[in-house]
């Protein structure tokens, strides 16, 4: 547990030392009690544009439990960027769909995905899909569908 404790303190200092016109996402898996799992934090530097003017850079955690019943990647990126109807085309797009076939999949006209798509830019602090995506991905990758088995190194 000391070794994780030293893992999100460097995480921390890591966000708080690059590039703040970069967004940067960490993840860091903590031990809990045996009975219980992990908690995953995922570490998220917000934008400069959020932070206090000539002052240190703000970062979002976001602490998960295992049981926390975000099994599927529509649920995590609901719950993580407060998203309604838009979490569906986000999720769409992290599993490789392209907007026409996540327009398909969900039964909306591909001009409603594009709409849904800019409000996910907005309210993510993206600018393009394939950033989107990483960031989805990145903060998803212990809780979300096929990517659950990926986690950190204790």
């Amino acid at each position: 547990m000391a070794g994780e404790s030293r893992e999100l303190k460097a995480a921390v200092q890591r966000l708080a030392a690059e590039d703040a016109r970069v967004s940067g996402t960490v993840a860091v898996r903590l031990t809990r009690r045996p009975s219980r799992p992990p908690w995953h934090a995922i570490l998220h530097r917000l934008s400069p544009d959020d932070a206090v003017r000539g002052g240190p850079p703000l970062m979002a955690i976001f602490l998960e439990d295992g049981t926390s019943g975000a099994d599927d990647l529509e649920s995590a990126i609901r719950g993580l960027f407060d998203l309604t109807r838009e979490a569906a085309v986000t999720a769409a797009l992290a599993r490789g769909q392209d907007v026409a076939a996540a327009a398909r999949h969900l039964g909306i006209a591909p001009g409603t995905t594009r709409n849904h798509l800019k409000a996910v830019f907005l309210k993510t602090g993206t600018r393009r899909q394939g950033e989107l995506v990483s960031l989805i991905l990145r903060l998803t990758r212990f809780t979300a569908g096929p990517h659950r088995s990926r986690t950190l190194p204790d």
